[in-house]
C-alpha cells in the first residue's frame, strides 16, 4: 500500500455511501406513495363490494343492513370489512330502506346509497 492511499479509499467509500443515501431518499417516498395509492384503490373496491352487498341485503330483507355484523351474517361471501391501510373497520349506518352510508376510517372515501365520493370529482 502506498503512503497516503488510505484517505483516498475512505473518501471513495464515503462517496459511495452518500450516493446510495441520495438514491434511497428519492425512491422511498415514491414507494410509499405508490403503496398508499394501491391501498386506497383496494379500499374503494371493498367499499363498492359492500355497497353491492347492501343492495342484495335490501332485496332479501326489505331494508338496508344497519351494521357490519348483520351484513356479514346475511352475505358471508362478502369478506373482510377492514381498510387495507391499517385494518380499521369501515363505518356503516343505514336508515331502513331509504339510505345507507359506508365510510373508510382512513378517509379513502365513502359510499352514500350507491353514490361513490371518489367518482363524483
Amino acid at each position: 500500500m502506498i503512503k497516503g492511499e488510505g484517505g483516498s479509499v475512505f473518501l471513495r467509500f464515503l462517496i459511495i455511501v452518500l450516493s446510495v443515501a441520495v438514491v434511497l431518499s428519492v425512491l422511498i417516498p415514491q414507494f410509499r406513495q405508490k403503496k398508499e395509492e394501491e391501498d386506497a384503490a383496494l379500499c374503494r373496491e371493498q367499499m363498492s363490494t359492500m355497497a353491492g352487498a347492501q343492495n342484495e341485503y335490501r332485496q332479501i330483507k326489505g331494508v338496508y343492513a344497519d351494521n357490519l355484523d348483520s351484513l356479514r351474517a346475511a352475505l358471508p361471501m362478502v369478506g373482510d370489512f377492514v381498510c387495507p391501510t391499517n385494518g380499521a373497520s369501515y363505518q356503516m349506518t343505514a336508515v331502513d330502506s331509504t339510505s345507507y352510508t359506508i365510510s373508510c376510517p382512513n378517509e379513502h372515501g365513502l359510499v352514500r346509497t350507491g353514490g361513490k365520493s371518489w367518482e363524483q370529482k
